[in-house]
């Protein structure tokens, strides 16, 4: 291990710092792992690229065409269609299952795999409806607008302490419910949702980048918060302010 033009004997005491240069002793599957490209640039023996011949380019372009046909044509839905695509490739060797290891957003996957179950919950049970009224009755006194508005304050809570993905999985179903409740438009209210799921600022726990820039520049939650509160209300402004205004309740 070396760093600038010293070299680190006791690397066990030694925290990685960006820079470093390491010499590894790897074995044969360390360019396929799954989390190499996250970890590592490869700076001698870079393999390029693998490139498809103007034969395989055609198909891979007829394959995926005609997926897209198919599903419009409704003979398959559209699903089943690039399953079938994707075990086409991998017969083939088009594709690896490496490169899928790889690429594939496993975790954001799941989170909203499971946002989506919990979803269906909130919506089987009644619980969105339940909460939707709570909404209603907290801010109700100030009209539609004001359901509006609870809305949006909701998801903005929910996104400060989950992934944006979650937040808007979650909060969807009760920004619906609401707009069924006072029996107006439901776009506006849906459009609360999905700004409000991108409005964290605050906390950095809840996106990946905040964290990232988080930890390397050691900031504290209180340094996201004062800058944070004012990106926050200028950006909710406009959202709460600009909604209406394109789309009427």
């Amino acid at each position: 291990m070396q760093r600038g033009d010293r070299r680190i004997t006791k690397i066990g005491e030694s925290v990685l710092q960006a820079g470093d240069r390491l010499v590894l002793a790897i074995g044969k599957d360390f360019e396929t792992r799954e989390n190499f490209s996250k970890n590592f640039y490869l700076l001698s023996h870079i393999k390029q690229t693998q490139r498809f011949t103007n034969a395989q380019s055609f198909w891979v372009i007829f394959g995926f065409l005609a997926a897209i046909i198919t599903s419009a044509l409704e003979l398959v839905a559209f699903s089943k269609a690039l399953l079938v695509f994707l075990a086409i490739l991998l017969s083939f060797r088009l594709l690896h299952l490496a490169e899928i290891r790889r690429h594939f957003p496993f975790d954001i996957f799941f989170i909203v795999g499971s946002s989506l179950a919990i979803t269906k919950v909130l919506v089987d049970s009644g619980l969105a409806k339940d909460l939707a009224d709570c909404i209603i009755g907290i801010f109700g006194s100030y009209g539609v607008y004001g359901g509006f508005v609870g809305v949006y304050l909701l998801t903005l809570l929910l996104t400060e302490f989950i992934t944006n993905n979650a937040a808007a999985a979650l909060a969807f179903p009760i920004g619906f419910a609401t707009a069924v409740e006072l029996g107006v438009n439901p776009l506006p209210f849906i459009f609360a949702v999905a700004y409000g799921a991108n409005a964290g600022f605050m906390i950095p726990h809840g996106y990946q980048t905040h964290l990232m820039v988080s930890s390397l520049c050691e900031y504290k939650i209180m340094d996201f918060i004062k800058i944070g509160f004012v990106v926050s209300i200028v950006y909710s402004t406009i959202v709460l302010v600009g909604v209406p205004l394109v789309f009427a309740f």
